[in-house]
């Protein structure tokens, strides 16, 4: 069992179960499982402890920055992610009607939405197309910045399987819910990470 480090954590983030290392500035006490707000590269968001940072993850994870870890999550923090995710649910369905207003050849899989700064993160998959319609439209209607997410561009196994049924085509489930217990097809999260580390032959 490889010791652990003074109060830095794995925590994961986002609908393709991307993780990192986290600090809180001041000592807490975060158990696998806990919801905490975090600063993450892409803005404050809420993310999921996955187990406290070991020895054994800095070797293989020395390169990557420390990112903050604010706070625990409150109810209140609860009660905006479930806002923000009616918010999201809004922008798939609008990106829908973009898609096919504009003939795009892109398949929208899910929306997230942060707060702060307000971002909605589009997750697609499809050929090369000029899709600044479709940003400029859900820009306009939500009143933020619009980040395209390629997933087939994710490395390993957080990229969709090309054969596998997927959110939002004519044979999936068409609710946008990948990785919200929908089809999955970008879920990682702690699975994700335990895979990380079993092939290259860390026990955490």
């Amino acid at each position: 069992m490889h010791a652990k480090t003074q109060g830095e954590y794995l925590v994961g983030y986002g609908l393709c179960g991307e993780f990192g290392r986290f600090a809180p500035a001041e000592p807490l006490e975060c158990r696998p499982g806990d919801k905490v707000i975090i600063r993450s590269r892409r803005g404050v968001e809420m993310g999921t402890v996955l187990c406290a940072v070991t020895e054994g993850h800095l070797r293989v994870l020395a390169a990557q920055p420390v990112r903050p870890l604010l706070r625990a999550a409150t109810a209140e923090d609860e009660d905006r992610q479930r806002a923000l995710e009616a918010r999201a649910d809004q922008a798939f369905r609008s990106a829908q009607e973009l898609l096919s207003a504009h003939a795009l050849p892109l398949q929208v899989l899910d929306v997230e939405a942060l707060q702060e700064p307000p971002l909605l993160v589009v997750h697609y998959i499809g050929g090369r197309c000029d899709y600044r319609d479709l940003v400029h439209g859900l820009s306009t209607k939500f009143g933020c910045h619009v980040e395209m997410l390629d997933l087939n561009a994710l490395p390993g196994d957080l990229a969709p399987d090309p054969e596998a049924e997927v959110c939002g085509s004519s044979t999936g489930c068409g609710n946008g819910g990948c990785g919200k217990g929908g089809c999955g097809s970008c879920g990682a999260s702690a699975e994700g990470v335990a895979r990380y580390f079993a092939a290259l032959g860390q026990r955490w």
